[in-house]
């Protein structure tokens, strides 16, 4: 009878069979499959990416080299600048936004910047509403005017 019982007991307290679950491939097959159509994508969107930005740099690397604005740790230069052409115009009281011409060539057609050259240095005043154009080699100011007659948008 103890047999019995015991057998009984193996019976309902230890299932015969312990199924383990069953690992399909399709879940992994599947995600493989989205994994390398996310590597094809990256390798072509990589190089396309690249390209677009390289192009995207050098248009407008160009569009913004006509006038290059001076650091601000050539603050020593600029004052010595503004010192220089001090001597030849009486200048607003106010420190002026300092940029220089890289290429003349986009800014042929606004007439503030007629006779302007490479290396020349254009002042503006802010509040004064004052654009100073000043041949840096000859020391001479070459243009005077508004900045909004000018049609100058030097906050680029």
């Amino acid at each position: 009878m103890r047999n019995n019982f015991e057998q009984l007991l193996e019976k309902v307290l230890m299932p015969l069979e312990i199924k383990k679950p069953v690992r399909t491939n399709r879940i992994s097959v599947a995600i493989r499959k989205m994994i390398f159509a996310g590597l094809k994508i990256v390798k072509v969107a990589g190089p396309v990416l690249a390209v677009f930005f390289v192009i995207w740099f050098v248009i407008f690397n160009k569009e913004g080299s006509a006038i290059k604005i001076q650091d601000v740790s050539s603050a020593k230069y600029n004052n010595e600048l503004v010192a220089q052409i001090a001597r030849l115009i009486v200048l607003p009281d106010e420190r002026p936004f300092i940029a220089t011409i890289v290429d003349y060539k986009p800014l042929e057609n606004n007439p503030f910047f007629k006779g302007a050259k490479k290396g020349d240095k254009v002042l503006f005043y802010e509040k004064a509403d004052k654009a100073i154009l000043y041949d840096i080699e000859l020391n001479r100011i070459i243009n005077v005017s508004s900045i909004n007659d000018a049609g100058i948008d030097y906050k680029q």
